[in-house]
């Protein structure tokens, strides 16, 4: 269940700060991300996201981790710096169905 991830991630949260070279297989990895946006610990979600776009650069899956971060760090974590940066840096791997999230994200950090 939830809970069982919510321990996971805490115990992958806790470990990463003593081995920062630790590197979780993809799936594991965003299904812990997941788990804590979804239990609204938004800060520690972008903490365990952040980190899956620097390890996993071969993940298909890197526009979509991209752009749920920028929505997170633009409604919830109040970052419409990071967002930006990070819509700049993955553009070009947002997929046609991603436009109107992409646009809705553009206008609300420059508002």
């Amino acid at each position: 269940g939830t809970g069982n991830l919510l321990v996971a991630a805490d115990e992958f949260l806790q470990t990463f700060k003593k081995y920062p070279k630790l590197k979780l297989n993809k799936k594991l990895h965003a299904t812990l991300g997941n788990a804590l946006i979804r239990d609204c610990r938004f800060q520690e979600g972008a903490q365990v996201y952040e980190r899956y776009l620097k390890q996993h650069g071969d993940a298909h899956d890197r526009g979509e981790i991209a752009l749920l971060l920028i929505a997170k760090y633009c409604r919830n974590l109040d970052n419409k710096q990071r967002g930006e940066e990070l819509l700049e840096e993955y553009q070009s791997m947002f997929s046609e169905k991603h436009a109107l999230l992409v646009a809705t994200l553009t206008e609300e950090l420059r508002s």
